[in-house]
């Protein structure tokens, strides 16, 4: 995981309100990439000028490395691997253990993002005042999920800390602030957790943008204990 400091002409536009940029920037930490960091306001209108035309999809994080650009976390994760950390214990070669870490991506980006997303959506693009029980059983149902996952399994695909890991993490932040996780619930859940949060870049990474996504959704919904006892 650890390895000679990457340095190079890498710029990522990023919001660290929202946990797929947050997921780039952990796995970026891990591996020692450097990046040229460029936060965008995806939630103060509409963005134009130079940074639009870098951001097609008006949405972030944004991968720009020369002319290629890429806009989707997962994508962007797998591109700076194989790039400059070919191989790395983050992301194996080896066909069945990519296997696994690539099925809990693909579940992060298709359901775990997908549920967490329509929640913060509605309260801070449409600006709904409650949450639908539909969206919150929705959640629920995500977290029981990771917790039969990691029922035997120390870390997401095994015994070691991969990518999966820090990209479902980094949503699962996002998640409790909305539900927060039961020690008595969620056991499992609850240790793995906190043992990436005991990662020695995590609080560095995290802790601006969830303070900011939680202030946001405090500002919309009001008061926050009342949201935790959902």
């Amino acid at each position: 995981m650890k390895g000679t400091f990457i340095e190079m002409s890498l710029t990522l536009y990023h919001n660290d309100v929202n946990s797929e940029s947050r997921a780039v920037l952990l796995v970026c930490k891990a591996l020692n990439i450097d990046l040229v960091l460029q936060e965008v306001d995806i939630y103060g209108g509409e963005i134009c000028g130079e940074i639009a035309r870098a951001i097609p999809h008006n949405s972030t994080p944004v991968l720009k490395d020369d002319d290629l650009i890429i806009w989707e976390n997962h994508a962007i994760i797998a591109y700076l691997i194989n790039q400059y950390r070919s191989n790395d214990p983050l992301y194996p070669n080896e066909p069945k253990k990519r296997s696994l870490i690539d099925e809990m991506m693909y579940f992060d980006s298709s359901v775990l993002l997908t549920r967490i997303n329509n929640i913060f959506n509605s309260i801070l693009v449409k600006d709904e005042k409650e949450i639908s029980i539909d969206n919150i059983r929705s959640l629920q149902e995500t977290y029981n999920y990771l917790e039969k996952i990691l029922d035997k399994t120390e870390y997401l695909t095994g015994d070691t800390l991969t990518i999966a890991d820090l990209c479902c993490v980094a949503s699962v932040s996002s998640a409790a602030i909305i539900i927060p996780l039961s020690s008595e619930k969620y056991p499992k859940l609850f240790q793995w957790f906190a043992k990436c949060k005991k990662l020695p870049f995590y609080n560095e990474v995290s802790s601006n943008g969830l303070g900011k996504l939680d202030s946001l959704v405090e500002e919309r919904l009001g008061c926050i204990n009342s949201r935790k006892s959902l």
